[in-house]
């Protein structure tokens, strides 16, 4: 039962990623002037990292499941191009994508936050955004989100928030209301603080599992963790 209902949170997340790319399609870019943007999500992983199989297990399959168009770009191979602001959406497909910062330079960073500023949607699924003295790994990350960092605690319990504000009701609407899910094993979030104008769309025992914010014309989700994909455990 706790597998089934970890499902269904996914499936708030990628309808929330599905109904970003639609929404940015109408957004107008900074300058006022219409934007046209590729009907399909970029989706940044690196090959290099510890974690990159963890956008095969978790991520990709519901990507497909879903429908969403995708190109999927290795930041161990290629740079982020300027043609990343062209994207409806980015998906950062797992957690540890570059802590090292030995792929992801300052204008790369700088394009990804240009492109959300622009209109286009993010949807992150990286959960290791800041060290262990809780300074941010990446400043686009910084830029676009605003996060404070803090410490967390291991939890089982999934709260769906309800009484949610447009625009991001749309993302939990499917949800019964004030929906509590069980998860079969604990899962340990990123201790994320929001900025005043997030907005917390569900919580792990009352810690942010899923936070929205705006960001000039486009909208960015974090998941704190996608742990509750593990059906293994």
């Amino acid at each position: 039962m706790a597998n089934k209902s970890a499902r269904a949170i996914l499936g708030v997340g990628l309808a929330a990623a599905l109904v970003l790319s639609i929404l940015v399609d109408t957004l107008p870019a900074v300058r006022g002037q219409e934007t046209t943007y590729r009907a399909e999500a970029a989706v940044l992983v690196n090959s290099a990292s510890v974690s990159y199989t963890d956008f095969t297990y978790y991520i990709r399959p519901y990507l497909d499941h879903f429908g969403v168009p995708y190109r999927v770009l290795d930041i161990a191979a290629e740079t982020v191009p300027s043609s990343i602001a062209e994207y409806a959406l980015i998906v950062i497909g797992h957690r540890n994508l570059d802590p090292a910062h030995l792929y992801l330079d300052e204008t790369e960073q700088s394009r990804i936050s240009t492109a959300v500023l622009n209109g286009t949607g993010l949807v992150n699924f990286d959960n290791v955004l800041a060290d262990s003295g809780y300074d941010p790994l990446y400043p686009f990350i910084q830029t676009i989100f605003r996060f404070g960092y803090t410490g967390s605690t291991s939890r089982s319990q999934v709260e769906i928030h309800s009484d949610i504000p447009a625009p991001w009701n749309y993302i939990v609407a499917a949800q019964p209301t004030d929906a509590v899910y069980q998860m079969g094993q604990n899962i340990q979030p990123a201790g994320i603080v929001p900025p005043a104008d997030g907005v917390v769309l569900a919580t792990l025992d009352g810690q942010p599992l899923l936070v929205a914010v705006p960001y000039g014309q486009g909208r960015a989700i974090q998941w704190a963790s996608y742990d509750w994909l593990n059906w293994r455990t």
